[in-house]
């Protein structure tokens, strides 16, 4: 895979966080080389640890001096199932074609082996429609997953317990799905 190459400072965030949802990898070289404190800050070098946390698989270099960072990312572990039912929905708002955008889980893997399957169905998108969202309203309704693998499927019952008897003191309509994966389906 080709490594991207920037040079100075500007746009470091913007470029990282591109890097990271495209999953291609970057250079920044000669970070502020012209100043008297050259290379990076140390609000940038939270900001790289931040992804570093919420990435699995990046790899962040800053060399001795602090002027040059890279950054490969290949996907955000945000799990599937947050990016399944809050990312696709926001997504689909945008996609004028939206009836083959779909994430389907086949098998799930946990740490440390995984083994898990996931799907990942999307049109080709030519336009993207524009949306306004000016009154954010208020929040209605709770809906959660909880899921369990190669353990007894009252383990979810009891999350899903848990989990409401704290939501229903704000709201009173809560759902919370189980899914429970067992044998094959459940990874490694």
């Amino acid at each position: 895979m080709s490594v991207l190459t920037f040079h100075g400072s500007n746009y470091f965030r913007q470029r990282l966080i591109l890097s990271t949802i495209s999953g291609k990898p970057i250079q920044i070289k000669n970070i502020r080389d012209n100043s008297f404190e050259p290379g990076i800050k140390a609000y940038e070098r939270s900001f790289l640890d931040l992804l570093d946390l919420i990435t699995n698989g990046s790899i962040i270099d800053v060399n001795e001096t602090g002027t040059a960072a890279s950054l490969e990312a290949w996907i955000i572990t945000l799990g599937v199932d947050a990016i399944m039912h809050s990312s696709l929905p926001v997504l689909k708002r945008f996609i004028l074609n939206d009836e083959n955008l779909e994430i389907k889980i086949k098998g799930r893997g946990l740490p440390p082996e995984g083994g898990g399957e996931v799907v990942f169905s999307c049109p080709i998108v030519n336009t993207i429609r524009p949306v306004k969202c000016l009154d954010p309203g208020k929040i209605k309704r709770i809906r959660g997953y909880a899921y369990s693998v190669r353990v007894s499927p009252a383990m979810s019952s009891r999350m899903v317990d848990s989990a409401k008897g704290l939501l229903l003191k704000f709201l009173p309509d809560v759902y919370i799905y189980t899914d429970h994966y067992k044998g094959k389906l459940s990874g490694k």
